[in-house]
């Protein structure tokens, strides 16, 4: 999820207000997905830290347990990704293992 991708909820909102896009993103993993599976792909990630400083140059990841929204989301587990200053190559890497792991 995106705001500057037209699928994501609060498209509309992103389209009117703002001229360009940073580097947060989020990913919603379906609700049959266990909390565990969940935790064992963040672990496996070894460039994204954990962490809550969005926008700055290291690139994080953080869990949400809970996340309150005014536009309501399908069920399922959020993971937000800050996208650091890291080689794009060795950012898809990261995932790519961690992904890996998590299957």
């Amino acid at each position: 999820m995106h705001p500057a991708l037209p699928s994501c909820p609060g498209h509309a909102f992103w389209k009117r207000d703002f001229t360009g896009s940073a580097s947060v993103f989020s990913v919603l993993f379906k609700n049959d997905i266990s909390r565990e599976s969940i935790v064992r792909f963040i672990d496996n990630l070894k460039l994204f830290r954990l962490g809550f400083s969005w926008g700055g140059v290291t690139s994080l990841v953080m869990r949400y347990e809970h996340l309150e929204r005014t536009t309501p989301l399908p069920a399922g587990h959020i993971v937000r990704f800050n996208v650091g200053l890291e080689a794009t190559n060795d950012l898809i890497a990261d995932l790519s293992a961690a992904w890996g792991a998590f299957r």
